[in-house]
């Protein structure tokens, strides 16, 4: 079978094969492209909600400016125990452990997606350490 060029072009559009763009690629374009053609589609209204909250709030501030393809499993632990001890913008206390959980998952997903469709050459989400506060505490700081 056989496709026109208009038809290719539209496909790659949808299924977003990864382009010369996206080799400098910040993590905050990144998670706005997965947001919109990953999540929205298919997650319920308020999770959708929740997701581009904690984005906007919380990891766009934190590792958005982050290249994609240089973002590491330490920057991401070292993110996520500043999340824990005064992520919290407005009184910069900690966040909870459920609020930091649910950022954790946020970021496994999208890492996860990128290195599905070819974007990053290795996914090792499945590392970032789950915000159990003392753990990690001891771990990057002891």
């Amino acid at each position: 079978m056989f496709y026109s060029f208009s038809v290719i072009r539209s496909l790659e559009r949808i299924i977003m094969i990864p382009r010369k763009e996206s080799l400098h690629m910040k993590y905050k374009q990144w998670l706005d492209t997965w947001l919109t053609n990953y999540v929205k589609p298919i997650a319920k209204r308020k999770t959708f909600e929740n997701y581009s909250y904690l984005i906007n709030k919380h990891i766009k501030r934190g590792i958005g400016e982050l290249e994609l393809k240089k973002i590491s499993i330490h920057e991401i632990q070292r993110f996520i125990v500043y999340l824990l001890n005064e992520g919290n913008i407005i009184t910069k206390k900690g966040l909870s452990s459920s609020t930091v959980n649910s950022i954790v998952t946020i970021i496994q997903s999208s890492l996860k997606k990128a290195y599905l469709i070819g974007i990053i050459k290795k996914y090792n989400g499945q590392e970032i350490q789950r915000s159990n506060y003392c753990f990690l505490y001891f771990v990057l700081y002891c």
